[in-house]
């Protein structure tokens, strides 16, 4: 069988989702060994050199996605004579000449109160995930929660969608080196004591709220707050209207390189992570994976990654996030136990039981 896999994209946007691409792609072709020929497309031919030489590669370098989407892609997979394609972001292209299968994150481009997206972007997006979901031969979703929201918005017949759990890079571990740590608090002028926010400054992220929890509890606590963050939207500006104190006590990152990520997460003394909308919830495992107690949402798919490894309060309300603020970092005792907890809930996470999920799929069409 000839197997196809839609890599475009990959190291642009949403971090995890490149991640997803990157891991999901390797795993499979180790699985398929000589069962199958593998053919990777890509619309930036450096990235070729991150696969196994056992992949055939194919490459058109265009930044403008519709184009090579629905025309270049197209004919790429015609001239190959693919038996099916998977799409790792959710969306396949007009004129598809195989069967195909699509991986889908979240669907929060139909979430009309929290808007997490541009407005062009969400109109294509609902337009193409709509479609793509009709026409694909089978359907994958990164948790329940996404895969029931597919079924309740989108009315894919129950048996054609099913779940496979995502999973992290293994770049996150717990840091322990000590020459290694001290550089990383060196680098980002960490200060003793912080909560680190694994955030990207956006709406679903719940920004606000955070800020307004913390301004509540920052006089109980000895913490600053410590957050990463790509879509700086006027941040600056909205930290100094709560007022001065708080300014002091909040350190945006910016972005930061994957390789220091998780050694912030080793060297905070937990992780706030209240996001109000996740098709999966990555940083929740990537605590998990760095000994890192974390304080997330009871909501959304959240619940389904962090098991009862983590403080789960309710995202919308500022003084449940408060309160669990305070009881993690005043209680050592706390945090010890969701590290032992996050452990045996990160074993539930693997990458060679996502690609398994998909390939006895593709093998049984």
């Amino acid at each position: 069988m000839k197997i196809g896999i839609s890599a475009r994209g990959l190291g642009e946007g949403s971090y995890a989702i490149s991640t997803i691409i990157l891991q999901l792609t390797l795993e499979i072709i180790e699985r398929i060994e000589k069962k199958h020929d593998i053919f990777l497309y890509f619309n930036d031919p450096s990235h070729e050199k991150l696969f196994s030489s056992r992949a055939f590669k194919r490459s058109f370098n265009l930044k403008n996605r519709f184009i090579w989407d629905h025309f270049w892609l197209p004919q790429a997979l015609k001239n190959d004579n693919i038996d099916i394609a998977i799409f790792m972001k959710g969306t396949i292209p007009f004129f598809l000449p195989c069967r195909a299968g699509i991986i889908l994150h979240d669907l929060g481009y139909f979430n009309n109160q929290l808007r997490p997206y541009r407005p062009s972007e969400t109109v294509y997006m609902k337009t193409m995930l709509a479609r793509s979901v009709k026409e694909a031969s089978f359907v994958f979703a990164d948790s329940e929660y996404t895969r029931n929201e597919a079924i309740r918005i989108l009315g894919v017949n129950p048996d054609k969608v099913n779940t496979c759990y995502q999973n992290c890079s293994s770049n996150y571990h717990p840091v322990t080196n000590h020459k290694k740590r001290n550089a990383i608090r060196k680098t980002y002028n960490l200060p003793d004591n912080f909560i680190f926010c694994p955030i990207s400054l956006s709406p679903r992220k719940n920004f606000h709220r955070i800020l307004s929890a913390f301004d509540k509890v920052k006089k109980d606590i000895p913490h600053d707050i410590v957050i990463t963050g790509g879509q700086q939207w006027g941040i600056d500006s909205l930290i100094q209207k709560k007022n001065y104190e708080l300014y002091k006590r909040v350190h945006i990152l910016g972005h930061v390189s994957n390789e220091d990520m998780a050694g912030l997460y080793s060297l905070a003394d937990f992780a706030l992570y209240p996001s109000l909308l996740e098709g999966f919830g990555l940083p929740v495992l990537e605590a998990f994976r760095c000994d890192c107690p974390i304080l997330t949402s009871n909501t959304t798919s959240i619940p389904e990654v962090a098991g009862d490894a983590a403080y789960l309060v309710n995202p919308y309300d500022i003084d449940q996030i408060a309160e669990g603020i305070t009881s993690l970092a005043l209680k050592p005792s706390l945090r010890q136990t969701l590290i032992t907890k996050g452990h045996e809930q990160a074993k539930k996470f693997s990458w060679e039981r996502t690609a398994q999920i998909i390939l006895n799929t593709i093998e049984a069409y």
